[in-house]
């Protein structure tokens, strides 16, 4: 079931839950999840203990380094040079991103401080795809935003009308996957 659990990890699916059930009499009273942060650890609880179903990822990162592309638009993101020669990046969003970061206890870094112009939507859209970066300091016009919709990763939960169950074969550990649709 670790296997399993690591593979949801390596897709940024967080809140993922497995029940078993008991061999005596076929009852669910296992449930199985796991926590990301500081690092990967499997949670096993007996399900009538169970309060709260997924366990809180993302209430403290334990320092996780959060990758930050700053636009370089003024006022959002500006990158310039400060008066010791380092590269600094400056403007509101950097401010909301460096409080957002100190609020779940992470560390926050800014990639591609040498860039000097300004970054297309469409390049910053696939440094976040590919996974290079975690965050853009950036603000997309509306027109982008509803022409790549289809291709983002997040889906707002109440809006999901897909389930992904897997089956753990408990003797061989083997996996099967089934979809399920409209589950509201």
């Amino acid at each position: 079931m670790s296997a399993l659990f690591e593979e949801c990890l390596s897709h940024k699916m967080l809140n993922v839950l497995a029940l078993k059930t008991n061999e005596v009499n076929s009852k669910m009273d296992q449930i199985y999840s796991y926590t990301a942060f500081p690092h990967f650890q499997m949670v096993q609880k007996r399900l009538s203990d169970v309060r709260i179903y997924f366990e809180p990822q993302i209430k403290n990162l334990y320092g996780y380094n959060i990758i930050v592309f700053p636009d370089n638009v003024l006022p959002r993101a500006v990158i310039h040079t400060d008066a010791q020669g380092h590269r600094q990046v400056t403007g509101y969003l950097s401010n909301i991103l460096e409080n957002f970061a100190k609020n779940l206890n992470a560390s926050l870094s800014f990639c591609c401080l040498m860039q000097t112009e300004i970054i297309p939507d469409e390049t910053i859209s696939k440094l976040l795809e590919n996974g290079s970066v975690h965050l853009a300091a950036s603000v997309q016009s509306p027109s982008f935003v509803l022409f790549e919709i289809r291709n983002t990763n997040t889906i707002e939960i109440s809006k999901c009308d897909e389930c992904v169950v897997a089956y753990v074969d408990d003797e061989t550990g083997q996996t099967s996957t089934s979809s399920i649709s409209s589950i509201r």
